[in-house]
């Protein structure tokens, strides 16, 4: 019976650590040559609602202001699009954006290298075939799990980036 309690309290204590990810900075490296009109992003209703990931079971990883991950990736875009001088709120170009998949992998005991993957569709309308974007982002080795969740954490902006790099390299096409 003490063992079964020193196990609870090892795991529960052992998983209590939040660690944060950092806030969105717009990309000096994310241009968009070929959009030349205002537009917005709005989500999905259809969008993962996912606000906490595990990490190693050391604890979850959550966003710095308590939002969804899908949230935090509109919010992105919309920053980069506000530093593009392409936002306006009264455009009626209006692209919804439907966030399907966001986890990250560790790896594990062998492959201590660990990976954000992001996965997204965005459309313009109703009528427009839905442009579908997945995004890999190698955090590199994470040796030991205090180490490894923070550091994934701070990633997960970059691999922010990367996909809406990758979405509006898609627009432009």
């Amino acid at each position: 019976m003490k063992r079964i309690i020193l196990l609870f309290l090892c795991t529960t204590l052992g998983s209590a650590c939040t660690t944060l990810t950092s806030e969105y900075q717009v990309s000096e490296s994310i241009h968009l040559q070929d959009l030349k009109e205002d537009v917005k992003v709005k989500l999905d209703d259809n969008s993962i609602s996912t606000y906490e990931i595990q990490c190693r079971g050391h604890g979850p990883i959550k966003n710095e202001k308590d939002q969804s991950f899908s949230l935090y990736i509109q919010n992105a875009i919309n920053k980069e699009l506000v530093k593009l001088n392409l936002k306006n709120k009264n455009t009626k170009k209006t692209y919804l954006l439907n966030v399907r998949f966001v986890d990250f992998d560790s790896g594990g005991l062998f492959n201590p290298t660990g990976k954000w993957t992001i996965k997204s569709t965005i459309k313009n309308g109703k009528k427009t075939r839905a442009i579908k974007t997945e995004t890999e982002f190698n955090v590199g080795y994470l040796a030991s799990a205090d180490n490894a969740c923070k550091e994934v954490g701070e990633s997960f902006r970059l691999a922010v980036q990367d996909h809406i790099k990758e979405i509006f390299s898609k627009i432009q096409r």
